[in-house]
C-alpha cells in the first residue's frame, strides 16, 4: 500500500460512505474508490458535495413546509364540517384561530384588505 496518503486518523464508518455513495449518484462508487485511494486529496471535494446537498435538502423542506402550512388551513374548515354540517353556510366568516396561529400576522392583514 505505497503511495496511499491517509490523514491518519479513523476511516470511514459503512453509513459514512453510504452517504457518500448515494450523494453522488451513479458516480458514487468511482468516489468511494477515490477516497480509499487518497484521502487527502478526495475529502474536501465530499466536504464540498455534502454541504451543497444539506443547503438544496432545507430548501426543499422549506418549500414543502410551506405548501404543508396552506393546505392544512385551507382543509381545516372543510374538516369541522362532519361535526355541523347542518349549520354550514357559504358566508365567508373572519380568518380562524387556526389559521391566526399557522400563517401569523401577514394572513390577517391579506384577509382584512
Amino acid at each position: 500500500m505505497e503511495g496511499k496518503q491517509t490523514t491518519g486518523k479513523d476511516p470511514l464508518s459503512v453509513k459514512d460512505l453510504r452517504l457518500i455513495e448515494i450523494s453522488y449518484g451513479e458516480h458514487g462508487l468511482e468516489m468511494i474508490e477515490t477516497l480509499r485511494e487518497n484521502e487527502i486529496k478526495a475529502l474536501p471535494s465530499i466536504s464540498k458535495r455534502l454541504k451543497q446537498k444539506k443547503k438544496y435538502l432545507q430548501e426543499q423542506r422549506l418549500a414543502l413546509k410551506v405548501e404543508q402550512t396552506e393546505a392544512i388551513v385551507e382543509k381545516h374548515k372543510r374538516a369541522l364540517d362532519h361535526k355541523k354540517c347542518h349549520y354550514c353556510k357559504d358566508v365567508k366568516t373572519g380568518p380562524t384561530f387556526l389559521e391566526k396561529l399557522v400563517l401569523g400576522d401577514n394572513y390577517v392583514i391579506n384577509y382584512n384588505q
